[in-house]
């Protein structure tokens, strides 16, 4: 870059940092143009703050030769930002004055171009254009600042918990569907169509993360604690976390096994302690309980139907109101669970994540899964390569309040709670322990690993009729 560019550049970079608004765009636009490189693109990225992106970029651009200057100047006209261009060209002014879009009031552009850059969530949702529950995909870390947190995990930094083992540990996935035995029982609770969708897609993710994934299908309460109890119980030595996701009905407090029996979420919760399992004491033991946690339907602007007194029943058997409300819904798709509510206490580096908020149901379409579990699966697999856990569970409460049923426009929220002492990362991609057939080199010398999941089977055939539960 010739002098009069780099002190154009050097007395404009303090107006640049407060003119600049889309900064990836930027620094898109240059890459493509090959004034950056990939490596210089990925080291930019791996800042969280945009003013940062822009300085390292800034930096940078002296040092890419002649033509980086009036480049530059052409990507910032490209993307928009006149008023940054005005600062290094003055006197171009004029000449993409007719491209300016007119001046929104005050507060007006800022909205915009924050809904521009920092909304990467589907506008609908579910929505089979952007996710295809059975062809999970997870992207890999490229950016150099998740590779930095990786570096400084395995180096025992006691702010990021360290997952770098080939297996990350055990996801255990429990999936009930068919309740014939409880309705045999005397109990109202209807088969879990569309539920295989949610359990192929966690399957298919959870192995892309390099866990060991471990399904079981159509669990008694009984069966359901012992396999919580058996796999908590095991050595977690060598493994870094514990996941475990359960999608079966529920009431208040407890979780049905299709036998019609239950269980307390506090007991399931309890096989996780340090008392019980010392493997696991400061390691991250995650839940997924996709159930419903009430009889509410949110309608959406703070308005709620609840089931009429008169119909109503005690605790134990509130879901035949529920059920007998389904006869009319037959043909809706959209389906919501059996309550569900959560109740822990304040166990150490448990992440507990439900499908919605207390007192509510909790919606299943027969063709795509649930709302909640699908949601988990798009933002994990699209997303975790740059954002910790809690970030991407609050996107996925984004994403699951912008669903609504067809016929009563009814809405839902996904909650959290986390007693999680560090940061969480799955850094997909990012291992240590690979076999030398799978293991690459990165620019700056660390190592890392394709991801080659196991896919499992295409799922049965299943109607779109609805059934609660």
């Amino acid at each position: 870059m010739d002098p009069e560019h780099k002190h154009r550049l050097q007395i404009a970079w303090a107006q640049l940092l407060e003119t600049v608004g889309n900064v990836i765009g930027v620094v898109d636009g240059l890459f493509a143009k090959k004034v950056i490189t990939r490596a210089m693109k990925e080291r930019i990225m791996g800042h969280t703050v945009d003013s940062d992106k822009l300085r390292a970029l800034m930096d940078l651009l002296p040092k890419r030769g002649p033509e980086a200057f009036d480049a530059f100047y052409d990507v910032l006209i490209e993307q928009g930002e006149f008023e940054a261009a005005d600062v290094l060209k003055p006197e171009l002014r004029d000449k993409h004055k007719a491209l300016s879009p007119p001046h929104p009031a005050v507060g007006i552009q800022e909205t915009a171009v924050s809904l521009i850059i920092d909304d990467d969530l589907p506008e609908k949702w579910p929505d089979p254009s952007v996710h295809d529950p059975v062809r999970t995909k997870v992207v890999p870390v490229t950016e150099e600042g998740m590779r930095q947190n990786f570096a400084n995990a395995l180096a025992g930094s006691k702010s990021i918990f360290p997952l770098w083992r080939k297996t990350r540990g055990i996801f255990l996935l429990i999936d009930n569907n068919n309740f014939k035995d409880a309705r045999t029982a005397g109990l109202d609770l209807g088969d879990r169509d569309g539920t295989n969708f949610d359990r192929l897609a966690l399957d298919m993710l959870f192995r892309q993360l390099d866990f060991d994934v471990i399904v079981e299908k159509d669990c008694k309460a009984q069966e359901i604690a012992d396999a919580v109890q058996r796999e908590a119980g095991k050595s977690h030595l060598n493994f870094d976390c514990f996941v475990c996701a359960i999608l079966t009905h529920g009431e208040r407090d407890i979780i049905y096994g299709v036998d019609g029996n239950k269980l307390l979420l506090d007991e399931i919760i309890a096989f996780v302690d340090g008392e019980k399992c010392p493997t696991l004491i400061d390691k991250p033991k995650i839940f997924f309980i996709q159930a419903c946690q009430g009889k509410k339907k949110d309608k959406g602007a703070g308005m709620v139907e609840q089931s009429s007194a008169a119909g109503d029943k005690p605790a134990d058997d509130s879901i035949s109101n529920i059920i007998s409300r389904v006869i009319n819904l037959r043909m809706q798709t959209e389906q919501h669970d059996a309550e569900l509510e959560k109740r822990t206490g304040t166990k150490s580096d448990i992440f507990l994540a439900m499908a919605t908020v207390p007192d509510f149901v909790s919606w299943r379409n027969t063709n795509h899964g649930t709302w909640f579990i699908q949601a988990v699966v798009f933002i994990f697999s699209t997303l975790c390569h740059k954002y910790d856990l809690l970030s991407l569970m609050t996107k996925v409460n984004n994403l699951v309040s912008r669903a609504e049923t067809k016929e009563e426009r009814y809405k839902q929220v996904s909650e959290f709670k986390s007693s999680l002492t560090k940061t969480f990362y799955f850094f997909p991609g990012l291992t240590k322990e690979v076999s030398s057939q799978l293991m690459t080199s990165s620019s700056d010398g660390r190592q890392t690993a394709h991801v080659h999941p196991q896919q499992p089977q295409q799922p049965e055939d299943t109607s779109s009729s609805v059934m609660y539960g």
